[in-house]
């Protein structure tokens, strides 16, 4: 898990890096929203996960002469539930940090976008009440969506909608992929 952490963080450094250093502008933002689990089953059925909330932080790198617009963005998720038997208390948090392009589809004030994302995902200790840890795990994941920034001087708000497969790279044997969709909302300064 070592070197997908160290590609991760390879791809990161070299995507957010770019020879015309005095036309680029960089925005951050903050915002949160919902993450909603649509699979696997044990997450929707048995451990009774459905949506919870995120929040975040998220970059843009904005460089005028391209269309695609580099990303990072860090995330937590919350996700709480309960057991279809046994009615048990569950919870496992996520912690995503990723990189990732958005394409602009339209210049101006109101400019849509698709992106796509390569994550680092900590998946936290899955707990039940009344029941063993069970320990978590690290994965890469991928994520692709849509979105619109809409642009009022000093601040922009940005709204997008997001399929997450959170360890789609990295599964053991048997694991299932982990898939959310993400609804943020942000506000960059």
């Amino acid at each position: 898990m070592k070197k997908s952490f160290v590609l991760f963080l390879f791809i990161a450094v070299s995507f957010l890096v770019h020879q015309d250093a005095q036309a680029q502008s960089l925005k951050i933002g903050i915002g949160g929203g919902l993450s909603s689990v649509q699979s696997p089953s044990y997450y929707t059925d048995a451990a009774g996960f459905s949506s919870e909330y995120h929040i975040g932080i998220k970059g843009k790198l904005s460089v005028p002469v391209i269309p695609i617009t580099p990303i990072g963005f860090i995330e937590y998720h919350f996700f709480r539930g309960k057991t279809a038997v046994g009615d048990a208390d569950t919870k496992q948090n996520i912690l995503s940090i990723g990189v990732g392009g958005e394409l602009s589809l339209l210049p101006g004030p109101l400019s849509p976008y698709l992106g796509l994302d390569i994550e680092f995902n900590s998946l936290g200790d899955f707990e039940t009440t009344g029941a063993p840890t069970a320990s978590g795990v690290s994965r890469m994941g991928l994520g692709i969506g849509a979105g619109v920034m809409l642009t009022l001087l000093p601040i922009d708000f940005d709204v997008s909608l997001k399929y997450q497969m959170l360890n789609l790279f990295g599964k053991e044997s048997g694991e299932e992929t982990i898939g959310i969709i993400n609804l943020n909302a942000a506000i960059f300064f």
